[in-house]
C-alpha cells in the first residue's frame, strides 16, 4: 500500500493553493466543503475565485511566485499546500523547498512529487467514501465513485446527523456488544437514507430490545482457497463476526476486514464450536478441506463460503457433498 488512507481535520487550519487558474479553482471548490482557512497565492484570479474573494470566502495574496522568492508567503501553521500553477518546474521547485516544513505538499497531476494525493470522493455529510488508484487509473476511481453515489441516497447525510444525535443516549443505555447489535439491526431495518419512518424505526427497535436476541451464525472457509476470491457479500459478515477460529496467520486480504476486537481461537475444535454456536455467536472458521467437511456434517445450518460463488447452507440441495479445492 503506497498511500495510507486517512481523513484530516482542517477545521480553522490554513491551507494554501498556489495558482489562480482552472486547476486551482477546482482545488478551492473541493476545499470549500471543509472549514479550512483557504489562502490563494497568484498574480490573478479566475472569475470564480475572484467572486469567492469578494465574498471573503478565501484569502488572496497577489503574488507571482517564482524561484527567487523566499518562503515568507506561506502562512504560519499551514497544514497543506497545493501547487496548482501551469509551470511544472516551479511546482516541483517549491515542493522540494517546502519539504522540511510541517505542511503536506500536493503537486497537482504530478504524484511523484506529492506527500499526498486527493482521491475520488463520495460526500454524504458525516459519511464520506474516498477511492484511490494511487494515480494509476483515475477514470476507474471515477466510475467506482459513480456506482457508490447511486447506492447512497442524498438523505444519507441527514441519516448520519440523526445517528450522531443519538449516539450518546445509546452509549448510556447499552453495553458495547448491545450497541453493535442495535446499530446493525437499525441500519438493516431503516436502510441507508433518512425518511419519515426513521425516528419510529429507531424508537421501536430500542423499546423492543429484540436486537439483543442475536442469531448464531457459522461460516466455513477452506484455507486452500485464494483469499482474493472471497465473495463481496462475505466482507460485511467478516466485519461483524464475534469469533475467528483457526488460521493463526491470516492473509492480509482477509485480516483487514475482520473486526479488530473479534475474539481469536487458534484451535479448531468441533465441541468448542458447538458451545459458541449455542451462545448465539457469529463465527468464522478457517480450516483445511478435511476439517471443513467434518464441521459441515455436524452443523447443517453452517455456510460453506465458496470463492466467488453465492453462499449455500450445508443442507441446501445444491450444496455438493464434497468440497473441492
Amino acid at each position: 500500500m503506497q498511500y495510507f488512507p486517512v481523513f484530516i481535520d482542517l477545521d480553522n487550519k490554513p491551507v494554501v493553493v498556489v495558482g489562480g487558474g482552472e486547476v486551482a479553482t477546482r482545488k478551492v471548490s473541493l476545499l470549500l466543503r471543509t472549514q479550512a482557512q483557504i489562502h490563494v497565492i497568484a498574480p490573478t484570479l479566475s472569475p470564480e475565485l475572484a467572486q469567492l474573494h469578494d465574498q471573503t470566502r478565501i484569502q488572496w495574496q497577489r503574488l507571482s511566485l517564482c524561484q527567487n522568492n523566499d518562503a515568507s508567503w506561506l502562512p504560519s501553521g499551514t497544514s497543506m499546500v497545493f501547487m496548482a500553477t501551469n509551470d511544472t518546474d516551479l511546482n516541483r521547485y517549491w515542493a522540494k523547498q517546502l519539504g522540511n516544513s510541517s505542511a503536506l505538499i500536493n503537486v497537482v497531476d504530478d504524484p511523484s512529487w506529492c506527500d499526498f494525493i486527493t482521491p475520488a470522493i463520495v460526500d454524504r455529510g458525516k459519511l464520506q467514501v474516498a477511492i484511490s488508484t494511487a494515480g494509476a487509473a483515475p477514470v476507474l476511481a471515477g466510475q467506482l465513485r459513480a456506482q457508490i453515489e447511486q447506492s447512497l441516497p442524498s438523505s444519507s447525510a441527514q441519516l448520519m446527523e440523526f445517528v450522531a444525535s443519538q449516539r450518546t443516549s445509546i452509549q448510556q443505555q447499552l453495553s458495547a456488544g448491545e450497541r453493535r447489535l442495535f446499530w446493525q439491526r437499525f441500519f438493516a431495518a431503516n436502510g441507508r437514507g433518512y425518511s419519515a419512518a426513521t425516528q419510529q424505526t429507531f424508537t421501536e427497535l430500542l423499546a423492543s430490545a429484540s436486537f439483543k436476541q442475536a442469531k448464531a451464525q457459522l461460516y466455513l472457509w477452506d484455507i486452500a482457497q485464494d483469499p482474493h476470491s472471497l465473495p463481496l457479500w462475505m466482507l460485511e459478515k467478516l466485519v461483524n463476526v464475534d469469533i475467528v477460529v483457526g488460521a493463526n496467520d491470516l492473509p492480509e486480504q482477509l485480516e483487514v476486514y475482520i473486526r479488530r476486537d473479534a475474539e481469536r481461537q487458534l484451535v479448531v475444535d468441533v465441541q468448542c464450536l458447538r458451545e459458541l454456536y449455542h451462545q448465539n455467536m457469529s463465527i468464522i472458521c478457517f480450516a483445511d478441506t478435511t476439517k471443513i467437511n467434518e464441521i459441515a456434517l455436524d452443523f447443517s445450518s453452517a455456510v460453506v463460503v465458496k470463492g466467488g460463488t453465492p453462499a449455500l447452507p450445508c443442507d441446501h440441495p445444491n450444496m455438493p457433498k464434497t468440497l473441492h479445492r
